[in-house]
């Protein structure tokens, strides 16, 4: 008997990810007709609770797979700094038996914080929390100027006084935009680029369902869902140096 799998959608952030989630949220009847199980976030960690579309970037999952001194920007944005090793593992357990409840053959989660995990530990957790399934990353890479530029202006306009988006590395450097170190750490996975896929369908959705199995023209309402526009409108150039 083969194993059920999981399709783990790790972002990036500034990829369509947003669109992803709300079309997950909006249609998880329709998935789950064809085999796909959409999970939602689970409601325990650090974090204080989301509702709506927002349960579909299963955020508190990522970050309990996350390194406690890494400041991710819900992190900056919330103040919240450590999960523990206790807390972490026996949460663990419990995401486990959510997993084991679910009878879909497919498993679909997204998270865009999930492409900060870059370190041995966490792969053994990625592992860990996963183990039984089939693991299937599906990624999306954007040009590294572009986002880099991208994220730092969203976190200079989200962060909280006492917290600095300066406390991530927006270089050219940046271990942020090291594609290499993502892909070695999730392994055999599907890695897409973001911007001839948007230049040519307008969206990543279709790419994105595709890459999961499921031929868009058996979705409903697909061709509705665009990539965030406001993020588009701003020119973010000017922060790339800062």
């Amino acid at each position: 008997m083969s194993r059920r799998r999981i399709y783990l959608h790790a972002g990036m952030h500034k990829t369509g990810t947003t669109s992803i989630q709300k079309y997950l949220f909006d249609h998880s009847e329709a998935f789950e007709a064809r085999g796909y199980a959409v999970f939602e976030d689970i409601e325990f960690g650090p974090f204080a609770e989301r509702t709506g579309a927002d349960r579909t970037n299963c955020f508190r999952l990522a970050h309990l797979l996350l390194r406690d001194a890494f400041g991710s920007p819900i992190k900056l944005r919330t103040g919240v700094r450590r999960y523990g090793p206790a807390r972490r593992l026996g949460d663990i357990v419990r995401l486990r038996r959510m997993l084991r409840r679910i009878r879909c053959p497919n498993i679909v989660i997204s998270a865009e914080a999930f492409c900060f995990l870059r370190t041995p530990g966490e792969r053994a957790l990625l592992r860990l929390a996963f183990a039984g399934f089939e693991l299937v990353p599906v990624i999306f890479f954007r040009d590294s100027t572009d986002w880099l530029a991208r994220q730092q202006g969203q976190l200079v306009n989200g962060v909280p006084d006492g917290y600095s988006a300066h406390a991530l590395d927006f270089s050219p450097a940046s271990d942020l935009v090291d594609y290499a170190a993502i892909r070695r750490l999730f392994g055999d996975g599907i890695y897409l680029d973001y911007e001839p896929i948007v230049a040519a369908r307008g969206s990543v959705l279709p790419a994105f369902l595709e890459a999961i199995g499921i031929d868009p023209a058996d979705m409903p309402a697909y061709g509705e869902y665009r990539d965030n526009p406001s993020a588009e409108k701003r020119d973010w150039s000017s922060l790339a140096d800062q």
